[in-house]
Formats: structure tokens, sequence, C-alpha cells
């Protein structure tokens, strides 16, 4: 008779306590003993601490903790689930009613029938006690993660063998939403959105419970309140730092520089604290400072609908400065780097820092001998959806988005104007890797030369579904050592440092008014339904929607640029 494979009693560890839910999957040969198996599966289920195939082995041949476990039978597929805080380790029991070592043959050895004579029957069997072919396998409790933020979906478990869970599956199980990266228990939340970005099952209220509250009309002595709030965002800073809460910020202009830990919302009225963004300018505009606004490293914040205008560093003036190792979410915010004597920035990303920036106008300012929308640096992780960023005005080199060495940045659904520059401006400039999906790519219009992509030494591209427009003469790639002007020629992705192009396009997208900062399009543009799905490209909340918060799609693709224009 054919021997009946063995019952597993399976169990694994979750942050040092034993967990539950062990798996005994029953199964037999193709011959007239299945109903054998079948019978031996059910006494397995039902006699605790038996394992029961041909003989049965009494439960003190196991280890003690297994008389105290449970079974429940799932007759579908003949699995006997196993319910305990107990097991301790695995057991497999052979047909002959020994214990098995679950090695790939049926000696109670380690070997694998080789010629290696370290893990054979002679050397390392279960005869030697300083032997090693006992271990008892290491099972494990994994969870899908679809979206990559390395927390797992509660509902999708599978056990796996060994100490580390395969790609794709994560040790944790409290993500709330595992198609999108950006919402987990340690996600940015903003206010009243309607969204739950840190699966706390709640959306952020406007309330002093959870917020500081700061006014041009109160007092840094005052305690913070909608009816004393304090005058300054620094005071509002301290005081929702030591809370464990957030700044509320009413409209109003603040000379100060902010350096922040802890998240920033403006567009308040100060009266009632309703919100309107736009009808509540919160303008931050210290005068004489270099960076506007600072996330401090190593902290997490998100800004929202504020004004940051730069103003004139002793050498360079940024807007937003995301320091070191800390992840930053900005959102609705107008972001201007100033008068830099030497260079000006609208947004710096530092090393090892993560942003996100979603509905966001960033302009790089008037630095002297060169302006940047949005700079990333050093390790620095950065994803921009449904941007409007502008290099600059006036400096030598104007460029909207600069990725530097060693960074990484996904733009997705942006527009990007490379500037008005005395001499060269660009769309993106690169020294990194970037993926940029159904993006509106414009050169800008330097006067010596303009261009929608640079690629520097080191620098690679994934170009997908974005429109390159701009003046008649604008270059739509440069590789370092030539220039690709024709689309077909960009998407046979033959010029140096193309990852992937495809379905590109070069045509006027006719926005409503651009000159004014209207980026909506037009019925007949080319960037209608042409877009790819973003969400293959980063799953995550900011690609869903548009800068009007319409959802996407609207009509039968995805539209290009930051606009989602409801069908005709």
């Amino acid at each position: 008779m054919k021997s009946f494979s063995s019952l597993f009693f399976l169990f694994w560890i979750f942050a040092g306590v034993l967990a539950v839910n062990v798996f005994i999957a029953c199964s037999s040969d193709d011959d007239d003993d299945s109903s054998q198996t079948e019978t031996a599966c059910d006494e397995a289920c039902q006699i605790i601490g038996d394992c029961y195939l041909s003989d049965q082995i009494s439960a003190s041949d196991l280890d003690d903790c297994l008389r105290y476990c449970t079974f429940e039978l799932q007759p579908a597929d003949r699995t006997c689930i196993l319910e305990t805080g107990n097991c301790a380790k695995v057991s497999l029991c052979l047909p002959d009613g020994q214990l098995d070592d679950d090695d790939d043959d049926d000696n109670d050895d380690n070997d694998d029938n080789d010629d290696n004579d370290d893990n054979d029957d002679n050397d390392n069997d279960d005869n030697d006690d300083n032997d090693n072919d006992d271990t008892t396998p290491v099972y494990i409790t994994c969870y899908q993660d679809l979206d990559g933020d390395a927390y797992g979906n509660p509902d999708e478990s599978q056990v796996f063998t060994g100490d580390a869970c395969p790609s794709g599956w994560v040790l944790d199980n409290t993500d709330c939403d595992d198609s999108d990266t950006l919402t987990n228990p340690n996600g940015l939340e903003l206010p009243a959105d309607g969204l739950d970005q840190d699966c706390d099952d709640l959306d952020l209220a406007i309330s002093e419970s959870t917020g500081i509250f700061v006014a041009p009309r109160g007092d840094d002595f005052y305690p913070g309140t909608m009816i004393a709030p304090k005058k300054t965002i620094a005071a509002g800073i301290d005081a929702a730092a030591g809370a464990g809460k957030v700044v509320f910020i009413a409209a109003g202009t603040y000379d100060e520089a902010v350096n922040t830990t802890v998240s920033l919302f403006g567009g308040f009225e100060s009266t009632n604290w309703t919100r309107d963004i736009v009808a509540n300018p919160t303008i931050v505009a210290p005068t004489d400072e270099s960076r506007v606004l600072s996330v401090s490293a190593g902290s997490t914040a998100a800004i929202q609908g504020l004004t940051l205008t730069g103003g004139e560093g002793s050498l360079y003036s940024y807007g937003a400065y995301i320091e070191e190792a800390a992840t930053a979410l900005l959102a609705d915010n107008n972001i201007e780097g100033g008068v830099g004597p030497q260079k000006s920035y609208g947004v710096e990303v530092r090393d090892g820092a993560t942003a996100y920036l979603f509905n966001n106008r960033l302009d790089g300012g008037q630095g002297v001998n060169n302006s940047y929308g949005l700079t990333a640096r050093n390790d620095a992780r950065v994803l921009l959806a449904d941007n409007r960023i502008s290099g600059g005005d006036g400096a030598i080199v104007t460029v909207a988005v600069y990725p530097m060495t060693a960074s990484q940045v996904t733009l997705i659904e942006n527009v990007l104007l490379g500037g008005a520059a005395t001499h060269d401006s660009f769309a993106v400039t690169t020294a990194a890797a970037i993926t940029a999906a159904n993006n509106v790519l414009d050169g800008g219009t330097g006067l010596t030369s303009s261009c929608a992509v640079k690629i520097l030494a080191g620098g690679s591209a994934s170009l997908l579904n974005n429109d390159f427009w701009g003046t008649p003469t604008v270059h739509l790639i440069y590789d370092g050592t030539s220039y690709t002007d024709d689309l077909a020629s960009l998407n046979a992705c033959g010029w140096t440092g193309c990852l992937s192009a495809s379905d590109n396009l070069n045509a006027e997208p006719l926005f409503v008014d651009p000159n004014n900062g209207d980026y909506h399009l037009l019925s007949g543009s080319p960037c209608l339904d042409t877009g790819g799905d973003p969400t293959l490209t980063f799953p995550a909340w900011p690609v869903w929607y548009d800068l009007d918060r319409d959802l996407r799609p609207l009509g039968s693709g995805y539209d290009i640029g930051v606009d989602e224009r409801p069908p005709d």
C-alpha cells in the first residue's frame, strides 16, 4: 500500500506572541485507501493531540502543549485548522506512527539523496544527539501588500516556510486600504477631505481636540483655542508638538520663517474657523530669510493651504525645504522660491527625505544664476501629482524639476514649464531615475535653447503618455550627446538613458488660459482620454483626482495634465 502524506501541525510567531490558525493538510494517493486517510483526518481533528494515520500516536508522544490544541475540520479540502496560543513546535506524523523530520525523503535524517556526506544518514541522522536534521521547520504567516507600503491586508494571508516573507507579502496586517500606498496606519492625514489616510476610521476633524489655532488677532500667551488663538505659527507648532496635535492657521500674512515637526493647515477664517483655501489666503513671507518653511529632519508633517513666498537669502532662497529623512505631504499650496543672489528653489527635498506633492503651484523664483521649481537630492524620494510647476523667471538657467544623483522622482498628471531663462530652460533635468506619465512637458522659453527633458550622466527616464509641447523650436530630449526632436524617435526609446517610452504626444494641449495660470482643458484637446492608468505607476490617492478633486477618469480614458475634463 502506498504511504499517505504527512499531517502538518503548523504554527508561527507574531511580535513575540504565539499566534493562532495552524493548518493540518490531509491528502491521499489515488488508491483505494483514500477513505482511510479521510477517517484519519477526522480523527486528528476530533481527538485532541492525536495524529492518526494507519496507527494512532498518543498525545504523550507529541509535545506536551499539543494536548491543549483544538481542531476544526474543513470538509471541503480535508484541512484541519488548529486554533491555539500554546502550540510550541511543528510535528509531522508518518504512516508508521513516527515523527518525521520534514526533509524531502522519507528518512529521519536531513539528506537529499545526493553525495554530500555532510547531511547523510551516516553522519547527521536522528541517532546522533549532536545532529542538526531534527530542526523544526519555521512557518510564518504573511499578509498581502499590493500597494508596497509595508503594511499588509488583514483579509489576505498565507503561510510560508522560512523566516522572511516573500516579495509582495509582509508580517504586518494593519493596512486599511491595500490599493493606496499613502493610506496606512502611518499615513499623513488631511482635515475634512472625506478620506481616512491613517487607518483610524476617522477623518481629521477641525477641533480643539485635534489642533492648536493660530490667527493674526491672537496672542502667543493664549492657549491656542478657537476663541483665544496663538499669534505666531512658531508658537502654534511648539504647543501642538507637546500635545500631539496639528496647527490650524487663519488667513493673514505671517512674517516669520517656519521650522515644523507637526502638520500645518491654512485657509481658515478666524471667527467660526470655516475653511476656504482660495478665499482665505494664508501667507508666510519672511523678508530676509533663506527658507520660508522647513520640515525638520526626521519628522513627519502635512502642509496644506499655505502660500510660501521666498525672500532674499544670503545666497539661496527656498520656498519649502524638506530636511534629511523627513516625510512630508504638500497639498494645495502656492510656493515660490524668491530672489536668491545665486540660486532660488520652490521646493528642495534633501537627503533620504520623502515628499508627496499634490495640487500645488510651484515657482522657482528669480535666482540670479539658476532657479528651480523642485529639486531632489541624495536618495530623496518624491511623488508629484497634479502640480503646476515653473522653473522661474530671469535666471541664466531655469528648470521646473531637477532630480539629482541617487534620487527617485515620479511625475504624474502635472504641467511642467521650463520657465523664462536668459540662457537655457528645461521642464526636467535629471541625473537620477524618473518616471513621468500623463504630464504636459513644456521646455520653456530659454533665449538660447529650451528642452523638455535633459538627461545628465547617471540619469534615466520612463516617459509614458506625456504631451511634449512648447514653441516650434523646442527640443524634446537631450541625452548629453544629441537632441531628439521628433516624436517617433522619442517613442522608439533609442536615446541614451531611456528605460521605456510609449504613447507620448507632441501637440498643443489646448488649455483654457495658460498665460493666466488656467490649465483646464478645452473641448477637442489631444490630451483628452489619451493618458494611461496612473495607478499602475503609483497606486495612491493623489493620482485618483484632478486639481478640482474630480475623480479620474471621467471619460473613456485618463486625461493628460492636471485637469480631468467631463465628456461633452
